[in-house]
């Protein structure tokens, strides 16, 4: 399956969803990366094991062998983080790489398919409201250069 590489930017998210989405949305005003990560693990319903650190964000992106439903969508209601323009930046770049990782391997934390733990072909979107755009393509041309 080939996934989206792009963040999707939506007024009416509800509109985006399909029957059997697991949608967690993140609201707005998360000003710290303790409130972010403690949000996304409770409305992803992340594994105990979750670190509440960058890394194991990524981990539990790339993963959510712990949800049945094909496809998962990360709706926030603003920009979090945005006073903070490094850890901004940060999770920009956390959204991004992990979804490019499923746009080319819809299963990139899966091991060998058990009963209990099968592999299932999932598809991630993050959508984010239109007004976010505009600070979110400079937070990518920023991450761009920098990696240039």
């Amino acid at each position: 399956m080939a996934g989206r590489t792009d963040f999707v930017y939506s007024s009416q998210p509800e509109s985006l969803l399909e029957d059997g989405d697991f949608v967690a949305r993140i609201p707005s005003g998360l000003a710290s990366k303790h409130e972010l990560l403690e949000t996304l693990s409770e409305v992803a319903a992340f594994p105990g094991y979750f670190g509440r650190n960058w890394d194991a964000l990524v981990d539990c992106l790339r993963d959510f062998g712990w949800i049945e439903n094909r496809r998962v969508v990360l709706v926030h209601d603003d920009l979090p983080l945005r006073n903070d323009p490094a850890e901004c930046r940060t999770y920009i770049d956390v959204l991004k790489g992990v979804l490019e990782d499923w746009a080319t391997n819809p299963e990139p934390g899966s091991f060998v398919s058990t009963p209990d733990w099968p592999n299932v072909a999932r598809d991630l979107v993050v959508v984010f409201p239109p007004e976010t755009m505009a600070s979110i393509d400079f937070i990518l041309k920023l991450i761009q250069r920098r990696r240039s």
